[in-house]
């Protein structure tokens, strides 16, 4: 596998950098290539990682419930619909303003939406990622000939092994992860509340331009630190979407943690583990998850492919420290530069 180049943290999602234009097309194509292989004339989409793979647009943050229909629809011609939309901003330009929907909770209204997507109503064969009853039973009346089919499969083998350009994106995440954690790890000394870390952590996320992280550990116990208490930092913040976590334990007080260098080695066994034609392995303390557009699913017993991005967290003598890496033929590249 061809490693590609950095490209910094300054690679914004609408300027210059990593190609996101090609990257869309790239990422399409993929998933056109497995409904042409699957013989489905129409995707649709509910989970908010398979929808921004497919239609790479950048959904607005929001603090509310979301509708129960589909976000995105991918027709077998390459046309992409989406729904519960709120504007133009954030929407590639290849989706025209015609094939967008806006964001409803009325019933009416959503079924309108869903109809109005061309091809449903002739279609022989639709995927989709999950299925309600209700929703089931309204295809059924929307496409009475169609056969329904697992589309979330279909995702997830094809986003499963990254695309340079993926890569990029994941390992500037890192960057901006490891950035924020530093700027806590800075305000670890005996004394101060552990929502001062967590608040260290916000603001440099929020120089980063980031207004939310998706995940955060503990920041400490909860009361004042110590001296010599092990201080555990974690978070996970993404880049154009895409989703890395790190996380490390710090001393108050102190230098590097006791065990440190043992969790530190156990950690390296268990990446060194995930090559590519094996399988996830089992290592007590350590979990490992899929690393993309979001959490993605490793289902047991599913043979590694060179190219995946994994995360691992472990927990070791009191030691909890995420990593994430690039599955390989060889050594697995660790992304995360976080020293123990």
């Amino acid at each position: 596998m061809t490693r590609s180049v950095g490209r910094g943290t300054m690679a914004l999602e609408d300027g210059t950098g990593v190609d996101f234009a090609a990257l869309r097309a790239d990422r399409r194509a993929r998933v056109l290539a497995a409904m042409a292989e699957g013989g489905v004339d129409l995707l649709l989409l509910g989970r908010q990682g398979n929808a921004r793979y497919v239609a790479g647009h950048r959904p607005i943050w929001r603090a509310v419930v979301t509708a129960w229909a589909p976000f995105c629809a991918l027709r077998a011609d390459g046309g992409v619909h989406l729904l519960h939309t709120t504007w133009d901003d954030g929407v590639p330009e290849e989706i025209p303003h015609e094939n967008l929907s806006g964001l409803s909770w009325s019933p009416r209204t959503i079924v309108g939406d869903i109809a109005g997507i061309p091809g449903l109503a002739t279609a022989s064969r639709v995927a989709t990622d999950g299925l309600s009853s209700g929703l089931a039973m309204l295809l059924g009346h929307l496409a009475p000939e169609a056969e329904l089919v697992d589309g979330e499969s279909l995702m997830r083998d094809a986003r499963a092994v990254k695309l340079p350009a993926e890569v990029d994106c994941i390992r500037t995440a890192v960057a901006l992860t490891e950035g924020a954690l530093t700027a806590a790890a800075l305000e670890i000394r005996a004394g101060v509340d552990p929502g001062r870390l967590k608040g260290a952590f916000h603001e440099a996320m929020g120089l980063y331009g980031i207004s939310h992280p998706n995940a955060e550990g503990r920041f400490g116990s909860g009361t004042p630190l110590v001296d010599g208490e092990l201080v555990p930092l974690e978070g996970a913040l993404t880049f154009a979407g895409y989703e890395a976590a790190a996380g490390r334990t710090r001393v108050c007080g102190g230098d590097v943690a006791p065990s440190a260098a043992a969790w530190r080695a156990a950690m390296d066994e268990v990446i060194t583990q995930c090559r590519a034609g094996g399988e996830v392995p089992f290592a007590e303390g350590f979990d490992i998850y899929g690393v993309g557009l979001g959490v993605e699913t490793l289902v047991a017993g599913e043979p590694l492919r060179e190219g995946m991005v994994l995360g691992v967290r472990g927990e070791l003598d009191g030691y909890i420290g995420t990593d994430t890496f690039v599955v390989s033929a060889g050594t697995p590249e660790r992304l995360t530069r976080l020293s123990p």
